[in-house]
């Protein structure tokens, strides 16, 4: 029935606001009409006592009881009931409204208040009439009958209560003013407003949950729509992000897999193009000179010395090329197990320094070494912390120019060891920082050399980070490139820097 999260979503919507309603309209008509009883009985307990007063007075003024009851016909409300009880509770007359046709005369009625004392008229002050306490208010009562229920209030009457005075048969000692209790309920008064204004409040919350069930969903279809662009190939997809809910942190989440998953498949696509240029290089120049020793074009034992020393370089280039390879798949993989060791970085550094100090020089370039008098030991492999510095050292060599300046330096920083290398080169574009660590990356500072497979810092990279560490790039366009390489301490405690000697 209900298809899509949306349509879901604002029916689950629709029937809690229905029922929320409809719990508190009835909740709201109990409640008024329990507050209407209550006013109700209160109102008869005070009209019980007016006109048990009033009775009083009239029976003190020598009317028949005939005449007062006919004056009380008269004043009661159209659908209460009047009852005079003697003594002993029986009901010995009953005035209803015009019509009714219930009768409760010589019935008797229970929980009667108690009659009050009556203060005698002082001596010697004829005429005075005695004084008339405050009348005692019963309980209120109910009488059940069947598909109707009365509510009634009983008074003593004042008089009637005198100790002194005989209480007559057919003289009433008690008043009772009765109303039927569904005279008294609220729920046909306010149940149509209650209906009114619950439509209304049910349309603006129902507005209100179909805007928050697209607030949601809205972005869930943009995910989907871009989830099947991306399944056609088109991974370059992402959706707009608004707030700070888990809607929005699950649009963040997919705005960067859709970068990482676009940055992966370009990461592929520019792996096969350099993989096919780096191969069809050096297979270009194997085949060329294989064809001309083959068809006679050389000539000579130079000529064929030459050729196979060309094919050996160019086969060596493309063996150095598959074992990277394949080294970085290992690493990323995670199939090659790293030794864990105390590693003395310090002497790590000395070694590599002096390498690339032979190199330097025979390339017209400047070396130096920033090093300290100690250095704490790191946990890991001793022979691939080696292979990263000779990765990093190698690159700076590569691109620095003719006359420039290489430097190595090292230290302790936030609890590990920090190495860097520093060179005077031609720098890296900001735009293209970001890549310097991505296979077959070389950008513009190829120019600057050689240009290598490009896969040395990608191997660094993986064995650093396969170490707990972090390698990092900073470098401008004209002011050289600085690689930090940070590998957290263990194994040793951890030294200070010490004065620093610095070599050429």
């Amino acid at each position: 029935m209900f298809k899509t999260l949306e349509a879901k979503l604002i029916a689950t919507y629709a029937l809690v606001i229905a029922l929320s309603l409809t719990v508190a309209g009835v909740a709201t008509v109990a409640v008024v009409n329990a507050i209407q009883v209550a006013a109700a009985e209160r109102f008869l307990h005070g009209e019980a006592t007016v006109i048990a007063r009033g009775i009083e007075w009239w029976l003190d003024l020598g009317r028949p009881l005939t005449q007062v009851r006919a004056q009380l016909q008269s004043q009661i409300g159209g659908t209460q009931h009047l009852f005079w009880l003697d003594a002993d509770g029986r009901v010995i007359a009953h005035v209803r409204p015009p019509g009714e046709t219930l009768n409760l005369e010589g019935q008797f009625l229970t929980n009667l208040p108690p009659r009050p004392a009556v203060t005698p008229a002082p001596t010697g002050a004829p005429g005075r009439r005695p004084i008339i306490p405050r009348l005692p208010v019963g309980p209120v009562n109910r009488i059940d009958l069947g598909p109707r229920t009365l509510v009634y209030a009983i008074v003593a009457m004042p008089r009637g209560a005198q100790p002194s005075a005989e209480v007559r048969p057919g003289v009433p000692a008690y008043v009772g003013l009765a109303q039927p209790v569904n005279e008294l309920a609220a729920w046909p008064v306010v149940a149509w407003p209650l209906a009114l204004i619950g439509l209304l409040a049910f349309a603006l919350t129902s507005l209100l949950g179909v805007w928050l069930a697209r607030s949601i969903t809205g972005p869930l279809r943009q995910m989907t729509r871009a989830s099947e662009a991306m399944a056609r190939g088109d991974y370059a997809q992402t959706i707009d992000v608004h707030g700070d809910d888990e809607v929005a942190r699950l649009g963040q989440a997919f705005n960067t897999m859709s970068r990482e998953v676009d940055r992966a498949h370009r990461m592929q696509r520019d792996f096969v193009v350099n993989v096919s240029h780096d191969l069809k290089t050096p297979l270009t120049s194997i085949q060329g000179f294989a064809q001309a020793m083959t068809d006679g074009s050389l000539h000579g034992v130079a000529d064929y010395q030459r050729a196979g020393g060309i094919i050996h370089a160019e086969a060596e280039r493309m063996r150095r090329l598959i074992a990277q390879l394949i080294e970085l798949a290992r690493l990323q993989g995670g199939v090659d197990a790293l030794a864990h060791a105390p590693v003395d970085v310090l002497s790590l550094l000395h070694s590599a320094g002096r390498l690339a100090g032979e190199r330097a020089t025979a390339a017209g370039l400047t070396f130096e070494t920033e090093l300290p008098a100690a250095l704490p030991t790191v946990t890991g492999d001793a022979a691939r912390l080696e292979q990263v510095v000779a990765n990093v050292l190698d690159n700076a060599l590569k691109y620095t120019p003719r006359g420039g300046r290489v430097t190595l330096r090292a230290g302790t920083a936030a609890g590990g060891v920090a190495v860097s290398v520093s060179d005077s080169g031609p720098g890296i574009p900001a735009e293209e920082q970001a890549r310097v660590f991505e296979r077959f990356f070389r950008g513009d500072r190829a120019r600057a050399g050689d240009g290598g497979s490009g896969l040395g810092l990608a191997i660094a990279r993986e064995i650093v980070e396969a170490h707990g560490g972090r390698i990092e790039v900073a470098s401008a366009p004209g002011e050289g490139t600085t690689l930090r390489v940070w590998l957290p301490t263990g194994g040793g405690a951890q030294a200070d820097e010490g004065p620093r000697t610095k070599d050429r």
